[in-house]
């Protein structure tokens, strides 16, 4: 079974995001909200995790 993260927390663009999607995973996650860390914050605003969404619909929805 193959697996995908749409994260980005090494600071991946959107683009890089959705493009993990094309190898065609039987699931992939989404972190629909920001994360605190120490010394940093990762960040998902509400506009990406839509696009991010809709990119996952687009190439895995059924």
């Amino acid at each position: 079974m193959l697996q995908i993260s749409t994260g980005g927390r090494a600071g991946a663009a959107y683009e890089q995001r959705c493009d993990r999607l094309r190898l065609k995973p039987e699931m992939a996650s989404l972190t629909t909200g920001s994360v605190n860390f120490p010394d940093s914050v990762y960040e998902n605003s509400p506009g990406l995790i839509e696009a991010l969404a809709t990119c996952l619909d687009r190439v895995l929805g059924k």
